[in-house]
């Protein structure tokens, strides 16, 4: 190979490097800026203000963050994996059967294959932060009821999950969390699986491309948590809904690739409670889940406040019908040291929710609610 084809090839080769990235500046307004991300993205501003030992650090994650051309590459690695191997292989996100797609974050997996064991301390440990939170709602006149909701693999493992996904047992982390706090503990607890797994055999309860239930997923665990308190409760056969738009998830955000899942149902519950009149007079917007006050017409005088997670957002239109006040806050969110809304409102029912993956910090939850509140008890 002579000199000039040589500097040819090194030429070409720096070119393939600079032109796209001088280019980027011309071509950004056209390009995918989205952030798919379930975070904030890093800001020059937190690279300025680092330490000089977190300078470097910080840069890098600022770097990866805004790298050029960041989405369509991994759009087109994504395609590479799905055409190529049939899969993709994302740390975050398992493609099942059918287009489904499936979290492998927060030991989603590990539950669903019954490979997540506690020990007995640490169900003794859960017990005793349960009977203490009850304690203290008890004092304050309040009656506590723990609402567990099932992980989407949970519902839909068998039916969508790839068959190299092998299940160890049937029996998992929560249900020997649920099975424990039934036996030790007088609480009332809500774990709305076999109710979900039984609606999931007539009609689709969970979002495809989410980690979350879609709206009659919602309204099948409102109406068993509904159940458990003592209300009146309706099964999915015998209420009428109706497909109400497209949607893709949290979960094609990940993957980043919104645009090919997105197909996705929105439902629509049609006629519930539609006798009863409610509207939202208080509204805080908060990240994971907005604190939300509704005042209903229904003359029962009672009061329910629920604490928990995302979870709780598309329950709120199914439960806030059945109670004069209604209020949904997300427990990082509630602001315990300049909102006491349980001693302000004085709740007949306070139900401390909590997604199946997030098990491993419901007793610490329970423990800090109970502490802070003993804490005011005591000054």
């Amino acid at each position: 190979m002579g000199k000039k084809m040589c500097y040819v090839y090194i030429a070409a080769f720096f070119a393939v490097l600079l032109i796209p990235l001088l280019a980027y500046p011309l071509l950004r307004t056209r390009l995918d800026l989205t952030n798919y991300e379930n975070r904030e993205l890093s800001t020059i501003k937190d690279v300025v203000d680092s330490k000089w030992s977190d300078f470097f650090p910080n840069f890098e994650v600022y770097f990866k963050d805004h790298i050029p051309y960041k989405n369509e590459s991994v759009d087109i690695i994504n395609k590479m994996d799905e055409v190529i191997f049939h899969d993709m292989f994302n740390r975050s996100v398992i493609v099942g059967k059918d287009g489904w797609l499936f979290y492998k974050g927060e030991n989603c997996i590990q539950d669903y294959r019954g490979g997540y064991i506690l020990s007995e301390q640490e169900l003794k440990e859960y017990t005793a932060a349960a009977n203490k939170l009850n304690i203290v709602m008890g004092k304050m006149g309040t009656k506590l009821y723990i609402m567990i909701t099932p992980n989407k693999e949970t519902i839909y493992g068998d039916k969508f999950l790839p068959d190299k996904v092998v299940k160890y047992s049937n029996y998992s982390r929560a249900d020997q969390i649920v099975g424990y706090l039934h036996e030790n503990t007088n609480i009332s607890i809500v774990y709305p699986k076999k109710e979900l797994t039984d609606a999931a055999s007539v009609a689709q309860v969970w979002r495809k491309y989410d980690t979350h239930w879609n709206e009659l997923g919602a309204f099948v665990a409102s109406q068993s948590l509904l159940s458990a308190l003592g209300y009146e409760s309706r099964d999915l056969g015998n209420v009428e809904y109706t497909k109400n738009g497209k949607c893709s998830g949290d979960l094609a955000n990940m993957l980043g690739m919104v645009t090919k899942y997105s197909d996705d149902d929105i439902y629509k519950i049609i006629g519930y409670n539609q006798q009863v009149n409610f509207e939202v007079t208080e509204w805080v917007e908060q990240s994971n889940l907005s604190y939300a006050r509704v005042e209903s017409d229904i003359e029962n005088e009672a009061k329910i406040l629920l604490i928990g997670d995302s979870f709780l957002g598309l329950m709120e239109g199914y439960l806030a019908s059945n109670f004069e006040i209604s209020m949904f806050v997300h427990r990082d969110n509630y602001g315990l040291l300049d909102k006491d809304l349980i001693r302000e409102e004085q709740p007949d029912i306070v139900v401390f929710q909590t997604a199946e993956r997030f098990l491993n910090a419901l007793d610490e939850y329970m423990d800090m609610y109970a502490a802070w509140y003993e804490t005011q008890d005591n000054e």
